[in-house]
């Protein structure tokens, strides 16, 4: 996911620096997470009669997430 970001970035073009972009990937990216989580959350998202519009696992990196917006949202140029 990370790597395809860097394929199409362009400073030049976008708002948003790739250094920014790398930097917040890798903090999403830091630490190993046992995949298995991930399949279980998946398949009871989508098995759900109902749900949220974004979903994210585990709770940390949803906050990290969170917080990596909220900075795009306020950052002054």
């Amino acid at each position: 996911m990370a790597d395809t970001t860097y394929r199409w970035h362009d400073d030049a073009v976008n708002f948003t620096r790739e250094d920014d972009v790398r930097a917040n990937f890798a903090q999403i990216m830091a630490g190993k997470f046992d995949p298995q989580d991930i399949i279980d959350r998946m398949v009871s998202v989508i098995g759900a009669e109902d749900g949220t519009y974004r979903n994210v696992w585990p709770p940390a990196i949803e906050d990290l997430l969170k917080q990596a917006q909220e900075g795009a949202w306020t950052r002054r140029i």
